[in-house]
């Protein structure tokens, strides 16, 4: 992909995680804290279900993604 010209010539990654479910607030503040003492990205429940309460509240779309946020948010 750096060959031909689709991403930077010198890439930076950064580790993440991504989780539907964290036991409990305090389990949440260390993993939190965790991640970011190493630099590391962490997408827990909270931060899930923010982006797709924002997803959800957008206008129509024919997309799966819209769609699934929309009908997961209902109730």
């Amino acid at each position: 992909m750096c060959e031909s010209g689709l991403v930077s010539k010198k890439p930076k990654t950064t580790l993440a995680l991504v989780c539907g479910k964290i036991v409990s607030e305090q389990d949440r503040q260390l993993l939190r804290a965790h991640f970011e003492e190493r630099g590391w990205l962490l997408w827990d429940d909270v931060w899930l279900r923010e982006k797709l309460k924002l997803m959800s509240e957008g206008g129509y779309e024919n997309s799966p993604v819209a769609v699934v946020s929309k009908l997961l948010l209902r109730g």
